[in-house]
């Protein structure tokens, strides 16, 4: 499962948030690919979710929303 957020970021912005998701969620989003990818030119978060953990979505979602907030001019 994966899902999408349209965040217009920085790449120290972007540096930041990685390593934010991979602290606090990093038993989940250490994949054996990478999980968590941010395109620049169309502003596209896309991180990817075990199939069966809709609750670790929820949860990465809500971290997502405040740091957005918490840059957000």
């Amino acid at each position: 499962m994966k899902r999408n957020w349209l965040l217009k970021l920085t790449p120290e912005q972007f540096e930041k948030l990685y390593k934010g998701l991979h602290g606090r969620y990093r038993f989940y989003l250490n994949l054996s690919f990478e999980t968590v990818v941010y395109d620049p030119k169309t502003y596209l978060l896309t991180i990817h979710f075990p199939p069966s953990d809709h609750d670790l979505s929820e949860r990465v979602s809500t971290y997502i929303n405040g740091f957005a907030c918490a840059i957000d001019p």
